[in-house]
């Protein structure tokens, strides 16, 4: 028997508990194992991921609807703000708080500023484009351009090129 042979076993110890059991920290355990000994990620586990990572950002959209619906019905019953008791302040979970749109904004105004046009232009065809207020995707952008500097379009060609030694030229 080779250690190939027994990680493989480990990953279907880990996979026949997760049919039995339905218990997701086994898919998260054989993932996690896999990564460490370098073996090829299971295709149940991936499947597992894909599925969980929809059902999660899902769950982030309706979390987020759930809080501005919150934030309305406390404003429409708050008169005097100095006199409101603590349970009308929301606060949201992480969930909530969690936006992809941004990303996608920066890229935009990347790839129109790429093209050769003015940052102003770019940021009001990509607000005017998703329907969103220049000053979001300004936000959006400037929070872009720090988190990938340089001129690459993809968040993972920017982060790559951060660390590449042959990209300091």
């Amino acid at each position: 028997m080779t250690i190939r042979d027994t990680n493989a076993d480990y990953i279907e110890v880990e996979r026949r508990a997760f049919m039995e059991t339905s218990n997701p920290m086994h898919v998260w355990a054989a993932f996690r194992f896999a990564r460490v000994v370098r073996a090829e990620i299971p295709d149940w586990v991936i499947a597992y991921l894909d599925l969980a990572s929809k059902r999660l950002l899902a769950l982030a959209v309706e979390e987020e609807q759930k809080h501005a619906q919150a934030k309305q019905v406390g404003k429409r019953h708050v008169t005097d703000v100095k006199r409101v008791a603590p349970a009308f302040f929301i606060k949201a979970s992480h969930l909530a708080g969690y936006h992809d749109n941004w990303v996608t904004y920066g890229m935009n105004v990347r790839h129109l500023k790429k093209q050769k046009h003015q940052e102003t232009y770019a940021i009001d065809h990509v607000a005017d484009h998703f329907g969103v207020s220049a000053s979001t995707v300004r936000r959006a952008w400037k929070q872009y351009e720090k988190l990938y500097p340089g001129d690459a379009i993809f968040p993972e060609d920017a982060v790559l090129s951060k660390t590449r030694p042959d990209s300091e030229t």
